[in-house]
């Protein structure tokens, strides 16, 4: 045991060696312990396998090992194994933490409306199902919703001046069971929350011509539900 201790120490000095100038490491030692730690380092050298690490290296990067899947989970007890095999005593510790996932259907239909949407994840926008009646909210500002009710109802804001996280947050200080943001340029809408937000409610993007389609639809209907 003591002796793969000393293993350890040494290969982690090796490789902070590379990164680092040597002189960083330096020490005072005496005559007797300069031949001790020299006579350790070459019997460490004899003891290394070339073949046996990069035969880690290879069944390790066989597969993207992204955190929360069974590649993770494998090249877990792969290397927990390998810590056994030397003699060590192991645990496996868990922890919990927050991830997104792209949605695999994304659906958007107003009642009476001609054309088809195509709408876009918003990411890190919660999953939700929801009916409800479309209120145009501008900018989805402050004072732009004084005046609107939005309790219940899914709002329809356009992109600019605030953040989609400010966006997010007003109307669902509102009430709202959900929102549409459209694009306010003719280029392709990609939009993210940046992380995981209070504003749990399902956000979809349009392209700026399908919001002023729907903004056009509104007027003429302004009762038409959206699913």
């Amino acid at each position: 045991m003591k002796k793969t201790l000393y293993k350890l120490v040494f290969v982690a000095i090796l490789a902070l060696a590379t990164v680092a100038p040597i002189a960083t490491f330096a020490t005072y030692y005496t005559t007797t312990q300069a031949e001790e730690y020299a006579n350790l380092e070459t019997e460490i050298l004899q003891t290394l396998d070339a073949d046996k690490m990069y035969s880690n290296i290879k069944f390790l990067s066989k597969t993207p090992r992204v955190a929360g899947t069974k590649q993770e989970d494998a090249a877990v007890k792969y290397i927990n194994k390998q810590f056994e095999s030397f003699g060590y005593k192991t645990e496996i510790q868990t922890f919990t933490y927050n991830d997104y996932t792209i949605p695999h259907t994304i659906q958007l239909a107003i009642d009476g409306f001609p054309q088809s949407l195509t709408p876009l994840a918003f990411e890190y926008s919660a999953n939700g199902n929801v009916s409800s009646e479309v209120v145009p909210a501008g900018l989805g500002k402050v004072n732009e919703m004084k005046s609107l009710d939005l309790e219940g109802k899914i709002a329809l804001l356009q992109r600019g001046e605030i953040s989609f996280v400010e966006k997010l947050s007003n109307v669902t200080a509102k009430g709202a069971v959900g929102v549409i943001i459209y694009n306010n340029t003719a280029d392709k809408i990609l939009g993210s929350l940046g992380a995981e937000n209070e504003a749990d409610i399902p956000a979809v993007l349009l392209t700026q011509a399908e919001g002023k389609a729907l903004m056009a639809h509104l007027q003429k209907h302004p009762d038409a539900k959206l699913h």
